[in-house]
């Protein structure tokens, strides 16, 4: 399940907080601090790769050339 980050719309406050949650579940209405509305922030996206194949000399045999 991804986590996603929020920023509370009070300028007092204005804590950033996460949540985990589903690519379905509605996004949190409010602050856990001072109850006051949040907004769902956009952030990058943590990739990882994992298993073998994923450098250009994973899936070559010893028999090719490189020269294609």
């Amino acid at each position: 399940m991804p986590t996603y980050e929020y920023k509370c719309n009070n300028e007092k406050c204005s804590e950033y907080f996460e949540k985990i949650q589903k690519f379905t579940s509605k996004a949190v209405a409010k602050c856990p601090s001072c109850s006051t509305k949040a907004t769902r922030l956009i952030s990058g996206v943590a990739v990882q790769f994992k298993g073998s194949g994923w450098y250009s000399t994973a899936n070559r045999s010893s028999k090719e050339s490189d020269s294609d």
